[in-house]
């Protein structure tokens, strides 16, 4: 929730990634995305501790980071089939 607080769309960032400027340029659009990403990425790793910021601490991209928390909490959707 407190994604959704910083700004209504941000969790979009997390939920579908970035999407590779073509030339390498960013769109205005993606220039949001971007800094969106950069604030997510700043939130999410100013609320780890140590041990799980070192699993993440090069990841750049939120969604990368968040699925990489994610996978490290539940497990992957094969782990989480075979639980149930």
């Amino acid at each position: 929730m407190h994604l959704y607080g910083l700004h209504p769309s941000i969790w979009e960032v997390v939920v579908l990634s970035l999407t590779p400027p073509k030339n390498g340029i960013p769109m205005a659009e993606q220039a949001q995305d971007y800094f969106r990403n950069a604030q997510v990425v700043r939130v999410i790793i100013s609320s780890l501790c140590a041990q799980e910021f070192n699993k993440v601490r090069s990841v750049k991209i939120a969604k990368v980071i968040w699925d990489t928390l994610n996978e490290a909490h539940e497990g992957t959707d094969q782990v989480r089939e075979g639980k149930t």
